[in-house]
């Protein structure tokens, strides 16, 4: 739907890799054969195994994934180490994030709508036979909306939000984890396809992997640093070292990086239960608040998975 999207409304995309001699499955559409799509790669039997899970959970919801040996793996993506083997998601591609914010918010004014930039939300509370009284600030400015239903998309604030509404036993708290990319600083080898280690249990994030913009360059990210204030977006090289480390197990030779940019992961549990797979978006109309819609742990896959 994604792709249809950018393709209706000219929004820059493309599905990543080179051309291919490796013929897809035959229920694929041929226009894909082309596209390498995502890898999740294996150096060991047991990550090997791990990923399974992985397969399975994606094929019961109707994913396209497939299971690539060393071998072809090798012989697909030279310089990318998969010594056990690698899991393929051929429909996987990049987009002009952006942009697509752009178009998004084109179509919501010609539909009406309004938006309203640098604007805080100072209380939330239930109107007598339905509907909710939301009262924001801009600078010194307050305006009161009435409205029947909220959706409460706010990021790293939306637990903020849904507290000013919900009864204290059932308010929550909010965990915060700032997500490091790198670039390299040595010229990279040729790498046409999305990289990504296989899942650790346990970790706030989904590895180290590799990644590219529309002009092909790279990036290499997000690490997990636990922090305390949702604020600091400034980039560090708290975990430059152990992402090194990371990388040099699936593309040996990139021996300099520098921080490039950062950003910060909501997390509704801290860092000891907050790992992969432990817990997973909240999406849900909250009991007794009927149309008052909550998002809350929206981490940045939300946005393309």
């Amino acid at each position: 739907m994604l792709y249809d999207y950018c393709n209706k409304h000219y929004v820059p995309h493309k599905k990543t890799g080179f051309a291919s001699p490796f013929p897809f499955p035959a229920h694929r559409d041929s226009r894909l054969t082309q596209w390498l799509g995502k890898w999740i790669v294996a150096q060991t039997p047991e990550q090997l195994s791990a990923l399974e899970g992985v397969y399975k959970h994606g094929r019961a919801h109707g994913i396209p994934l497939r299971w690539i040996s060393s071998d072809e793996a090798a012989a697909r993506e030279p310089h990318i180490r998969a010594a056990a083997g690698a899991l393929e998601s051929p429909e996987t591609g990049i987009i002009d994030s952006h942009a697509l914010m752009q178009s998004l918010l084109g179509e919501l004014v010609e539909a009406g709508g309004d938006v309203s930039l640098g604007t805080r939300v100072t209380s939330l509370s239930p109107l007598v036979g339905g509907g909710y009284k939301v009262t924001t600030a801009s600078g010194k400015e307050s305006v009161e909306i009435t409205t029947d239903v909220v959706v409460n998309a706010a990021g790293l604030g939306a637990v903020d939000i849904c507290n000013m509404l919900l009864p204290e036993e059932r308010h929550r708290k909010a965990y915060y984890c700032r997500g490091n990319y790198y670039v390299p600083l040595n010229r990279p080898p040729p790498v046409g396809t999305l990289i990504y280690p296989a899942p650790v249990p346990g970790h706030a994030g989904l590895g180290t992997h590799l990644t590219m913009d529309m002009g092909g360059n790279f990036r290499f990210g997000p690490d997990a640093e636990w922090i305390d204030d949702p604020s600091d977006v400034a980039a560090t090289e708290a975990g430059m070292a152990e992402a090194k480390e990371a990388i040099e197990t699936y593309l040996p030779g990139i021996s300099e990086l520098r921080p490039d940019y950062a950003g910060i992961r909501p997390k509704l549990k801290p860092r000891h239960e907050g790992g992969v797979a432990k817990v997973d978006f909240w999406i849900k109309e909250e009991d007794g608040h009927e149309g008052f819609v909550n998002l809350l742990g929206i981490e940045s896959p939300g946005m393309f998975y």
